[in-house]
């Protein structure tokens, strides 16, 4: 008898406590982080809708049934809620994501974009950028660039026939690219590199291909992994180059 009056005090606490447990649990009531999902009755479909700053990741709406047993189903899984950069509007050009299409207004966290001026307009800095920071604070990696007329001060073609100098269509990525010194290749976010495990090289798309100034050709590759870009001098091509009309290319002669 004393061992059992021993053990009561703890016995009781511990009914309490799953006592207490089952009281507040409640099965189909989601709690997503800046985000609400709301019930339609008519439906019993649930709603996910993120707070303001923050956009949806995955699946908007799920239905949710109450077991035997007092747990719940989902029909699938509900999204969540993810911090967001705001896409600022670039003057004579346009901001891209890594699809090549016009970015939204805000974009998720980690996302990559690429500005491209219109034709006859050059970038004034680096055109890639990526948004950065943590659940609650995002900020972009850098400046983005201001897109200005490409200066009527550029010497005449002269005459004779031109080669067209341009962006190559894409850009193999080596190992060794990311553990050397690569002259003018850059990337983007700049502690993008492969891993010990990954293959020997990667394979990059042109995304966007600007002039700087008229001194630079800029040309903006990317992946699902991440950006790159290729900045070549006027200089490197000849010393009888100009802007081509399309303003993304260079006319060098002979």
């Amino acid at each position: 008898m004393r061992r059992l009056f021993a053990f009561t005090p703890f016995l009781l606490f511990f009914f309490s406590a799953v006592l207490a447990a089952q009281t507040n649990y409640a099965p189909c009531k989601p709690k997503i982080a800046h985000g609400t999902a709301t019930k339609d009755p008519a439906s019993g479909q649930y709603r996910l809708a993120c707070d303001f700053g923050y956009v949806l990741s995955g699946n908007a709406t799920a239905t949710c049934t109450v077991t035997a047993a007092g747990g719940e189903q989902w029909s699938q899984k509900l999204g969540s809620c993810l911090p967001t950069c705001v896409v600022p509007s670039v003057t004579k050009g346009k901001v891209l994501d890594s699809s090549g299409a016009p970015a939204a207004a805000r974009v998720p966290l980690g996302s990559n974009v690429v500005v491209r001026c219109d034709p006859g307009y050059a970038p004034s800095g680096n055109v890639n950028n990526s948004c950065l920071g943590t659940d609650t604070s995002t900020h972009w990696a850098s400046p983005f660039p201001t897109c200005t007329a490409i200066g009527a001060s550029q010497p005449s073609a002269p005459a004779g026939p031109a080669t067209q100098v341009a962006c190559p269509p894409s850009l193999q990525i080596t190992q060794a690219d990311f553990t050397t010194s690569v002259g003018t290749l850059k990337y983007s976010p700049a502690d993008w590199r492969l891993s010990a495990g990954a293959a020997l090289s990667l394979t990059l798309q042109l995304q966007s291909a600007n002039v700087d100034n008229g001194q630079f050709l800029n040309c903006g590759y990317g992946s699902r992994n991440g950006l790159a870009s290729l900045l070549k001098p006027v200089s490197s091509f000849g010393s009888r180059c100009v802007v081509a009309s399309d303003g993304i290319s260079f006319n060098c002669y002979k």
